[in-house]
Order: structure tokens, then sequence, then C-alpha cells
């Protein structure tokens, strides 16, 4: 699918970001239109080939506009939500698609359902960025360059995520 299909199929997703993570600024066209450039962007970096689903991309690539936008738009910043918010199980889907948080936690014992809440509550919020970035697919270079620190640092962060995930399996 061509940058462009993939942009008119998904555009939807830019009102629905908005919607969910920033629902005050609804009706903001400058914002919108910066959380459409995010979704171009998204369309173009988009791999099918790495196996991930376009909309967990795309929105993570929107919200990053959206945040940059109104920092540009009004001069402060809009501040970072916690991403991992109404997650409640490994089994629960994030977002509108399939993918599960177990998926990228390691665990030895499978269990129906778990409250991760209390192990999100333990990570700080860039962590949780991290973790995220690490979700929708983003290798670890990539996430140090969007959050400027170095691989190294990526690295214990997720290790310290597994010692954490591990700690309610």
């Amino acid at each position: 699918m061509t940058p462009e299909e993939l942009y008119f199929q998904n555009e939807p997703l830019v009102r629905w970001t908005i919607k969910k993570y920033y629902p005050d600024f609804i009706d903001d066209e400058d914002l919108t239109q910066e959380g459409r450039i995010g979704l171009w962007r998204a369309c173009l970096a988009y791999d099918e080939k790495k196996g991930l689903k376009f909309s967990p991309v795309a929105v993570s690539y929107i919200r990053n506009a959206l945040r940059h936008g109104y920092e540009k738009l009004y001069g402060r910043s809009l501040g970072k939500r916690q991403f991992l918010w109404n997650v409640q199980s490994l089994y629960e889907p994030i977002g509108r698609d399939d993918l599960l948080l177990k998926d990228i936690i390691p665990g030895d014992t499978d269990v129906a359902f778990l409250d991760i809440s209390g192990a999100l509550s333990r990570m700080s919020d860039r962590d949780r960025e991290i973790l995220y970035l690490t979700i929708v697919g983003f290798s670890q270079k990539e996430i140090a360059k969007k959050v400027h620190v170095s691989e190294r640092t990526i690295y214990r962060v997720l290790q310290v995520a597994k010692i954490i995930f591990q700690a309610y399996v």
C-alpha cells in the first residue's frame, strides 16, 4: 500500500487520537493539522515487513506531532500523559489493535488476568514512554534518538521493566 493510500485510509486516526488523549483540543484546527503531519510521517516511516499493525505506530507519531505542535503554537508544554493509562492486564489489547503487553514482557507463569497497574506506577513517565515505544515496535536505537538518551540507557530501562513486571507475574 502506498503512503498516500495509507494516509487517506487512516485519516480518522488523527481525530480519534485527539479525542482520546487531548479532548480539550478536539476543535483546534491548528493542532489537527499538526496531527495530520504526524500521520503523514507515520505513513512514510511504516514498514509492513516488521509485522506491526499500522495504527499503534501512527498513533505514537500523531501524539508526538501534537505535543510538538502545541509547544510550537502556544509556547508551553502540553505535558506528558501516561501512555499505558488504562491497561490492567497483560492480555488486554493495547489501543484498537491486538498487540498485547504479554508479548513483550517475559514471564514464566501464564495467568488469565494480571493487574499491572502497580508495576506501571513504579515506573517513571520516561520509562513508561520507553516501554510504550518498544511495544509499538521501535528499535532501541530509534527510541534512544527519540527520547534523547543513550542506547545503553534504553537497554537498562527495559531490563529494569522486565524485573518489575516479573515481580507481578
